[in-house]
């Protein structure tokens, strides 16, 4: 008992010194956000569960993923799913400290974080002290695992952290590179499976786009040592950046980036998202981490047997608009935000294929330009741009057009555009409805 109290005590007083480390802090708005984010429901655990959350680094630091990562699960907490605790002291990894938790969560874990960052002053033996508590303390975590312990890693977590090691053993997967950075085009990102409880539902569709880091994985990653749930679509997703160029992408071209596993009598799960807090305002991704969580301690039962990688399906390069953001630009004038004016475009582009959005659009644009409640040519220019983007799809709706195009209140420009859309319906009538809708190229 004494020697647990000293021990105890020494962890308190140096976590103190490692916690005032990084005195980095989300803003008010993100914290909001990521309030705003967490999952309301919250699978009841089996029993009460606690986990140990340790986000030290000796490598990059994730300093704004790591801090959203921890305000998410601070929230899940206050929800019921488990108590947890965070440290940055590598003293709380101790072997014997292990014991008392369900789950190991390794936020943005970079370096060989259980042992001392070396400074130049530090003697041999020092380093020697350190570097066999880091190899006792991995070989702990390990051994915890095995033994029927769990671990969750996120982002660099297990795999940016003891390179080649057990830990990427364990993990499944070694860090070797991000083609895509946090400053790339959005990726497209394809579920592999679709009925996991760890990803059933939380996404409509097999394939969504998500602007984050994107890890690939060396000689660690196989999928027939883990149930690969999620993975990069490698062929709809550009490396935009000349630096993302200069990395080789895997010859399998197999990028998982969530995957769960047993490991000895114990349990991984691993999830590649989270470089910035910006992952954390999406609560689709707050319900897969909790979820991974979950898994973890125990609390939701999941299939780890390997699958194939499915095919790959490809999604619109933008989301669908909402009216209210379209209507937002009801007073701009020429030269104000074309860029967001072009990806609005494109956005209505992306997803003319889908005949409720076309019908939704044509709707919207009909109702605007008949209200008159916008002087700006632009805007309505605008509004005329994007009937021809999803057709007219009725005599009704014809009609309705061609009467505003031959309104002398109608603005002669927008006029012209207008009776682009027309020409194009009839045409459309002529040959049989085969003319092709306008795409948006992936290049």
């Amino acid at each position: 008992m004494k020697k647990y109290t000293l021990f105890a005590a020494f962890t308190l007083s140096a976590g103190a010194l490692f916690a005032a480390a990084d005195t980095f802090k989300l803003d008010g708005k993100i914290i909001a956000d990521i309030d705003k984010a967490t999952p309301e429901k919250i699978a009841k655990p089996l029993k009460p569960r606690k986990i140990l959350v340790f986000s030290r680094t000796l490598g990059y630091r994730h300093r704004d993923g790591i801090a959203g990562l921890n305000r998410a699960i601070e929230n899940m907490q206050k929800k019921g799913a488990f108590t947890a605790v965070f440290t940055e002291n590598p003293l709380d990894m101790a072997p014997e400290n292990l014991k008392q938790y369900d789950a190991v969560v390794l936020n943005c874990v970079t370096g060989n974080a259980f042992g001392e960052k070396e400074p130049p002053e530090m003697s041999k033996d020092d380093k020697l002290r350190f570097k066999k508590r880091s190899d006792e303390y991995l070989k702990g975590l390990c051994d915890y695992v095995k033994n029927g312990g769990a671990v969750a890693g996120f982002h660099a977590g297990g795999t940016d952290c003891y390179m080649k090691t057990e830990m990427s053993e364990m993990m499944g997967g070694d860090f070797i590179g991000h083609p895509w950075g946090y400053n790339c085009s959005a990726v497209t990102v394809n579920i592999d499976d679709m009925q996991s409880p760890i990803t059933k539902g939380i996404w409509a569709k097999p394939a969504f786009r998500v602007v984050d880091e994107i890890y690939q994985f060396g000689e660690y990653f196989s999928r027939e040592k883990c149930r690969a749930l999620m993975r990069l679509n490698v062929e709809a997703s550009l490396v935009t950046t000349e630096w993302g160029r200069r990395h080789k992408i895997r010859a399998d071209k197999d990028l998982a980036l969530v995957w769960i596993k047993n490991y000895g009598k114990g349990k991984v799960a691993y999830s590649a998202f989270g470089h910035a807090c910006h992952t954390y305002k999406d609560r689709r991704f707050q319900e897969l981490t909790l979820r991974l969580l979950q898994f973890a301690c125990g609390d939701l039962p999941a299939d780890v047997s390997p699958i194939k990688k499915g095919k790959d399906i490809a999604c619109p390069l933008y989301g669908e608009p909402e009216l209210a953001y379209i209507k937002s630009f009801g007073n701009v004038k020429y030269g104000e935000k074309d860029n967001e004016l072009n990806e609005l475009i494109y956005a209505v582009c992306s997803n003319n294929k889908n005949a409720d959005f076309c019908k939704k659009m044509e709707s919207f644009v009909l109702a605007e330009l008949e209200s008159g409640n916008s002087s700006s040519e632009v805007y309505q220019c605008l509004l005329a741009r994007l009937v021809c983007d999803v057709k007219i799809s009725s005599k009704k709706s014809y009609n309705a057009f061609k009467k505003l195009a031959q309104s002398p209140k109608t603005n002669r420009i927008v006029a012209d555009i207008l009776e682009n859309a027309l020409a194009h319906y009839k045409n459309e009538l002529s040959f049989g409805g085969n003319l092709p809708k306008f795409k948006v190229p992936l290049t």
